[in-house]
């Protein structure tokens, strides 16, 4: 842990991150899904033209109720700037054919629920 530093990027306005540095960061957002709603977010393609690799969880399954986490990767050869509030990635929904019998939230061993922030 001594390895990691926390950084409010609200603050200082925007983010500058170096070829090879991995960023974990906090969404603005609160994401509740319902029952029958799962998840997928991505990266943007315009900033992946510039370097920026943005990790997710690769499901959101029904029933999340937390911030979700990403991983932003600098796989290019300069420094990429975030600025605090752009875009950077996208989420897209999938209707189950029926609810869930078993949300998220609502399992015992949801390691995530009600995440309000990186955990390392």
């Amino acid at each position: 842990e001594k390895y990691f530093r926390k950084i409010n990027i609200k603050k200082l306005g925007k983010l500058m991150i170096h070829p090879g540095e991995v960023i974990v960061a906090v969404t603005l957002e609160w994401l509740t899904l319902p029952d029958d709603i799962s998840g997928r977010m991505e990266g943007k393609s315009s900033l992946a033209r510039k370097g920026l690799s943005v990790q997710a969880a690769p499901l959101f399954d029904a029933g999340w109720d937390g911030r979700p986490i990403l991983e932003l990767n600098n796989v290019g050869k300069l420094p990429i700037i975030v600025h605090f509030g752009s875009p950077i990635c996208a989420m897209s929904f999938m209707h189950l054919s029926s609810p869930t019998l078993k949300s998220y939230d609502s399992r015992a061993n949801s390691r995530y629920k009600k995440q309000r922030g990186a955990r390392i």
